[in-house]
């Protein structure tokens, strides 16, 4: 049986999840957090977060998919294959 995949977006705003998510993290028993930031965002200390928010899920490192800063409309910067590769390894 293929494993489930459970997405959940949300913005990580002032460097924080916010306490929704928190709540659905601590609650929640995930075996893998897989972290990406969108649209310029630096991943600063989101997974030290989600590492103290739900310490028992292995937590993978960032990643960065980029997009054009400050222009419209906005354009992926990181190349689509790159993307893909990335997916694939989930």
């Amino acid at each position: 049986m293929p494993p489930l995949i459970l997405s959940k977006r949300f913005l990580y705003w002032w460097y924080h999840v916010p306490p929704c998510v928190e709540s659905f993290l601590k609650n929640a028993a995930l075996e893998k957090i897989t972290v990406f930031v969108t649209n310029s965002g630096i991943p600063l200390n989101v997974n030290d977060e989600m590492k103290r928010i739900s310490p028992d899920t292995y937590v993978e490192s960032s990643e960065i998919i980029e997009f054009t800063p400050l222009v419209e409309p906005s354009r992926l910067v990181t190349p689509l294959e790159e993307i893909d590769a990335w997916i694939e390894t989930l």
